[in-house]
């Protein structure tokens, strides 16, 4: 059972990922993009390509995750 819930939240951050990389993708490369740091309320600027390879490097890591159960 808890098995099962892992994998649907896994499946869940998988599709937030993927939403975010078509967001970032449609942008303009000059857009400014804020990254929020983790456990907190503050973001920071951040290049597109940074937050866009951080972007599918995040979905690369949830597929394998997924794969793997």
């Amino acid at each position: 059972m808890a098995e099962l819930l892992e994998k649907k939240n896994i499946e869940k951050k998988l599709q937030e990922q993927k939403v975010l990389k078509v967001e970032l993708e449609t942008l303009k490369p000059n857009r400014q993009v804020y990254q929020q740091l983790s456990n907190s309320n503050i973001f920071f600027r951040t290049e597109l390509k940074s937050a866009l390879s951080e972007c599918k490097e995040k979905i690369k890591n949830l597929d394998s995750q997924i794969k793997s159960k």
